[in-house]
Parts: structure tokens; C-alpha cells; sequence
């Protein structure tokens, strides 16, 4: 409703009130215009009054629209608002996951670095070669006469190697070096899995990192580690393909005349599989 017509309303109001208040106080009788003027002062005062609410009224709606029309800007302000703090907070959300991930994968390659400095301290590749070239050469014709057998069996042969394995680990003077070797490389295994878990990585570049560090020898040791249940080491989670399982044997033939052509590596593999840990708690 406009200014003018909000006005003009207002004055025919006023008009018509005024109107009837000189109404009342003349005698319309004596000019014989009519014979009583009281209906007249009432229909005046009334006319007027129902002027002033449609004005009033008007300006209420005209109120009520400025009051809508700020009430969707503020709603687009806060809605903008919102926006803008959900973005901030994804971005922040994301900087913080970078940040875990950059913390996960410093403490990873710190530990590496640590192994490595161990390795170096303690002199482990001799004393991991010294091990695995023994074991193979005492064990080896025993394993031989197992695979020449008409009836073979490879989970039998898994377990003798576990069984001599762990009773030659118990002579050999250098164990305790031993374990703690393949301990620390459980223990970064398990932080890999763990930090893979939580940011769901499925490229395992943390682990091909590690293990392209590890000789034939070390990379034997901590597989063949992995058959004993306890007391050696614990890592639950070790993949083992028949990759692994190639590079074992290679390691074992190339210290022994142990007969690796006559074995099936997928079989083996599978053999492998069922008692390593995880698999199989006891001896």
C-alpha cells in the first residue's frame, strides 16, 4: 500500500470523525434536512473507525512483508554462514587427517630407521646367514627323505620344518640376537597394518618399503619365524604368498641339496598357511 493512499485514508477518517462530531452538536431538525441526527453521528464515528483499521491493517501487512523479506535474508545469511563453517570445518578436518597420516608415517619410517640401526649394531646379516645356512644343512636330508616318500604329504612336511625350526633356534647361541630381530620387524608390520586400517589404504607401498630392505636370508627369517605359535615373536597378520614361499625355498636349496624341484609351491604355500600364527596356537 502506498504512502498516498495510506493518507489518503487516514484523512477521510479523520473527515468523517469530525463530521459526526459536528453532527452531534447541530440540530438537523430545524433545517428539515432530517428528522433526528443521532444515526447519522453513529454511522460517521463508525465509517471512520472502519477507515482507521483497514489503515491500520494495511500498514500490519506492509510490516509483516518487511519483516518476512528479513527474516529470508537472515535465514540466507546464516544459511551462507553454515556454509561456509561446514567448509572450513571439512578443510580443517581434512588438514587434521593429513596430519595424523604425515604422524603415522614419520613413526613408521622412524622405526625403520631404528631396525636399521640395529641390524648395523648388532651385526644380524651375519648372524641371520650363519642360522639359516646351519639349519637347512642339519635339516635338509631329513626334509629330502619326507618329499621322496610315494605317499607325500605337505602339511607333514611343514610341521617337521616348524618342529626343527624351533628345537634348533633353542641350541643356537645367537637366538636371543634372533628374536629380537623378528620382533621389531612384527612390530613395524603391525604399525603398517594399523596405519593402513585407519586410513584405509589399500596400496601396501609401506610394506614393499620394508620388505625390499630385507635380504633373501632376512626376509626367509622372518617367515619361517612366523610357523612358531610363541616365544619367538608374535605377528598374526602375516601375508603369505607363493612368492614368499619361492624365495624360502631358494634360500634353503642354495644352502643345502635340499630337492626343491620335487615340491609344488602352491601346495606348499598352503601348507604354510594353515600353521603359521594365527592359524595354529600349539605345537
Amino acid at each position: 500500500m502506498s504512502k498516498l493512499w495510506k493518507n489518503t485514508i487516514i484523512s477521510f477518517a479523520i473527515f468523517f470523525a469530525a463530521l459526526g462530531f459536528v453532527i452531534a452538536f447541530v440540530n438537523l431538525e430545524q433545517y428539515c434536512i432530517v428528522e433526528k441526527n443521532d444515526g447519522y453521528v453513529g454511522a460517521f464515528f463508525a465509517l471512520a473507525g472502519v477507515l482507521l483499521y483497514f489503515a491500520a491493517l494495511m500498514y500490519q501487512i506492509k510490516e509483516y512483508k518487511l519483516q518476512v523479506e528479513e527474516l529470508k535474508k537472515s535465514v540466507e545469511a546464516q544459511t551462507k554462514s553454515s556454509t561456509e563453517l561446514e567448509g572450513q570445518r571439512r578443510i580443517l578436518e581434512k588438514q587434521k587427517t593429513i596430519l595424523i597420516e604425515q604422524n603415522g608415517n614419520n613413526l613408521i619410517f622412524k622405526n625403520i630407521d631404528y631396525f636399521n640401526e640395529f641390524k648395523q649394531r648388532n651385526k644380524t646379516q651375519e648372524c641371520i646367514e650363519e642360522f639359516i645356512k646351519s639349519y637347512c644343512d642339519i635339516y635338509s636330508n631329513k626334509w629330502n627323505k619326507l618329499v621322496a616318500k610315494e605317499v607325500f604329504n605337505y602339511d607333514e612336511l611343514v610341521i617337521l620344518i616348524q618342529l626343527d625350526l624351533k628345537s634348533y633356534l633353542e641350541l643356537y647361541q645367537h637366538s636371543p640376537i634372533l628374536r629380537k630381530y623378528v620382533q621389531t620387524a612384527y612390530n613395524i608390520l603391525y604399525l603398517i597394518d594399523e596405519h593402513n586400517n585407519t586410513f584405509n589404504e589399500r596400496n601396501n607401498y609401506l610394506k614393499s618399503l620394508f620388505y625390499n630392505q630385507q635380504n633373501g636370508y632376512e626376509t626367509s627369517l622372518i617367515y619361517l619365524f612366523n610357523l612358531i605359535p610363541v616365544g619367538w615373536g608374535i605377528y598374526e597378520n602375516l601375508s603369505w604368498s607363493n612368492y614368499e614361499t619361492i624365495e624360502i625355498l631358494n634360500v634353503i636349496s642354495n644352502n643345502s641339496d635340499f630337492n626343491k624341484k620335487a615340491l609344488d609351491t602352491k601346495k606348499l604355500t598352503t601348507a604354510f598357511i594353515k600353521v603359521k600364527q594365527g592359524n595354529n596356537k600349539k605345537i
